[in-house]
């Protein structure tokens, strides 16, 4: 108790309150991991859809087959697409959509979003200053302002949406689409490599913040 030794006590408080605030910033960092591996999951499964999308590209592009087996292949192909927008529209971590770039969303999924850059504070303290440094000390900022998943847009993978745009109901249109889908998966490449970067630096970080704790935790 504080009759015992007031600055010992005071001292010992001090470093209590450091090494829980720490514990949480330990648990903000692992939580921010697994909104990455949240998003990265989509974009895996986007990737996934714009590979067969190409398959199919490169199959109708082909005269080894005829126009009602164009037709089979475009229906799949045009399914593929609209799933592709569903995905963008769906893949959330705790109410804040990761696929959806800057584009605006119905305002009833607005509810409980927050808004890029996503701030994660990793540090015991917090500094007034975070706004105007590039790279503040107590929070790492995520920006998936530039990630789009949706078909059609500024930003966005540049397939066109539904019937419009990318298809393979005829041999000109796959042989055009083939182009425009190895752009979307460069894309989608490119995210996915920002992402992953993004992992391995917070990984460093979950690791020195548990020096941090074992230290503190036994000045304490």
């Amino acid at each position: 108790k504080a009759a015992d030794d007031a600055a010992g006590f005071a001292v010992s408080e001090n470093l209590l309150a450091d090494v829980r605030s720490l514990r949480m910033a330990r648990k903000n960092a692992l939580d921010g991991v697994s909104l990455i591996q949240t998003a990265e999951g989509g974009l895996a499964e986007v990737n996934n859809m714009l590979v067969r999308m190409r398959e199919l590209s490169v199959q109708a592009a082909s005269d080894t087959i005829g126009g009602r087996e164009r037709e089979y292949l475009d229906r799949e192909f045009l399914q593929l697409k609209e799933e592709l927008d569903r995905i963008a529209n769906s893949v959330e971590f705790n109410g804040t959509y990761l696929l959806v770039g800057d584009n605006e969303i119905p305002e009833e999924m607005q509810e409980g979003a927050n808004s890029f850059p996503l701030e994660i504070q990793v540090n015991k303290d917090y500094f007034s200053d975070i706004d105007s440094s590039p790279n503040p000390v107590n929070v790492i900022r995520i920006d998936f302002s530039n990630i789009n998943a949706f078909t059609e847009g500024e930003g966005s993978l540049e397939l066109g949406r539904g019937e419009e745009g990318t298809r393979v109901n005829t041999k000109e249109s796959a042989q055009t689409s083939i182009a425009g889908l190895d752009q979307a998966i460069n894309k989608v490449s490119s995210h996915r490599a920002y992402i992953g970067s993004l992992q391995n630096r917070l990984s460093s970080t979950i690791s020195f913040l548990g020096i941090q704790l074992e230290s503190l935790s036994e000045a304490r």
